[in-house]
């Protein structure tokens, strides 16, 4: 066990197999919450965790002595009845002196894989946005159809959006007019703003929307790095097709000259950040329909059950 807290508190994502018994909403009617605690003062932290309504049990190895795990600690094995707030529940068991960890692991799962009667599928924890309205950061090549995509989810949703290459410094649009490609240092202070706008909204605790082409790993780093309330929207789609989608546009800055270098430099999100990812063949409002449709999927999934 020492081994998988040391990775899972290392990991920018954690994704956790459990068993289908054990997601919360099924805690307390059943399995009990493990409560990993110091061996030190055991018995009063046994009787606070009871004051938190808990029935309590201590773990015993086969050979029916006290189990210790790998730092030395006992497990209570605590029964609560239904679970009807995790997040409070994890937060009161996390105060209670001696108390090291509890199995809720509300804060830490990401993708969660659920082995029950009906197989094996995924689900995309509430982690994903912490409880905090989204904010969806649409990337892709120029040409891809951020902008359109991104007011059509604008105006179906009624959330705050920002054009991205609105907050390129004017060097950098001067630049991309004359047909020269930026280096990763031109794109440095517009990566920032865009960051600083994603900023903005979650100190306001308000969902948004930014188109921003973000094809480097690199710079999603910088512009979604640990917020946990932002969402990857990758618009996928071929050259041939994106080239349509230039040829057909007029008066961007953005010369159709310069998709080749966009294709080069792009990095296409793994799945490790996340991504939800559309193709963007069909009209824009079919294509903002589907990511609205993935996006309360996730959402609908996240807020019904999280993993013990």
């Amino acid at each position: 066990m020492l081994r998988e807290k040391i990775v899972a508190a290392a990991s920018r994502r954690l994704a956790i197999i459990v068993d289908g018994a054990k997601l919360v909403d099924r805690l307390g009617t059943r399995g009990p919450v493990p409560v990993e605690v110091v061996a030190f003062g055991l018995e009063a932290t046994r009787a606070a965790l009871e004051v938190l309504g808990a029935s309590t049990r201590l773990r015993l190895s086969p050979a029916g002595e006290p189990f210790v795990t790998d730092s030395g600690n006992r497990i209570l094995d605590c029964s609560f009845g239904p679970i009807a707030d995790p997040a409070r529940l994890e937060g009161r068991i996390g105060r209670v002196v001696g108390v090291i960890e509890s199995g809720l692991f509300i804060s830490r799962a990401d993708p969660v894989f659920v082995a029950d009667a009906a197989g094996i599928h995924r689900l995309d924890s509430a982690r994903a946005h912490r409880g905090s309205p989204p904010i969806l950061v649409i990337m892709g090549v120029s040409g891809a159809g951020k902008s359109t995509v991104a007011q059509e989810l604008a105006a179906r949703l009624g959330w705050s959006f920002e054009e991205g290459d609105a907050l390129h410094p004017e060097a950098n649009v001067a630049k991309m007019h004359a047909g020269i490609s930026l280096t990763d240092a031109d794109r440095q202070p517009w990566l920032e703003a865009v960051a600083a706008w994603i900023d903005g909204q979650r100190a306001r605790k308000q969902p948004g929307i930014i188109s921003c082409s973000a094809l480097k790993r690199s710079y999603r780093q910088i512009i979604i790095g640990d917020r946990p309330e932002v969402r990857l929207v990758y618009l996928r789609g071929g050259r041939d097709l994106i080239a349509e989608h230039l040829a057909g546009r007029h008066g961007h800055f953005m010369p159709a000259s310069l998709l080749q270098s966009q294709i080069d430099t792009l990095e296409e999100p793994d799945p490790g950040e996340d991504p939800l990812i559309v193709d963007v063949g069909p009209p824009a409002g079919q294509v903002a329909e589907e990511i609205i449709r993935l996006l309360g999927t996730s959402e609908a999934l996240g807020q019904r059950v999280m993993p013990a």
